[in-house]
């Protein structure tokens, strides 16, 4: 079959346990670190990923990875939620409604209230908010250095 007609698969969801980490990190770390903000970093993702504190799900296309993201479960003393720590990939268009729907799933899984992203980049934004996800806050920084 010519490469022209051929049709592209639905994507396909993988939680990542923590015993095989090493065999995909090397592949999702650039999509992790481009996700990351100054105030994390991916070896403290990995730790996280490591421990249990986290969670790591691959969207797979055509047998590619697309992209990662990198989710916890938070909680305080009057709501739990699901936290998006890290979202990060290409061909957002074709998966990113799939992964809504599986975030949507483990919110209900997990009874949470529901879901924050808090470190997006400007092109993951434009996605969530045709998603229907809403800008809660603005976060400001100032640095002395």
């Amino acid at each position: 079959m010519s490469e022209a007609a051929r049709i592209p698969h639905e994507p396909e969801l993988f939680h990542v346990k923590p015993e095989h980490l090493i065999d995909v990190w090397a592949q999702v770390h650039s999509q992790i670190e481009a996700a990351c903000d100054d105030t994390l970093t991916p070896d403290e993702v990995l730790a996280w990923l490591q421990e249990g504190r986290a969670a790591l799900w691959l969207i797979v296309v055509d047998d590619q990875i697309q992209a990662s993201c990198v989710h916890r479960i938070c909680e305080s003393d009057s709501r739990r939620w699901l936290d998006v720590v890290t979202l990060g990939g290409k061909g957002f268009k074709r998966w990113i409604a799939f992964l809504h729907g599986a975030l949507e799933a483990a919110v209900a899984h997990h009874d949470c209230a529901g879901m924050a992203c808090s470190t997006v980049r400007p092109g993951i934004e434009k996605w969530l908010l045709e998603l229907g996800w809403q800008r809660h806050s603005v976060e400001m920084r100032w640095n002395d250095g």
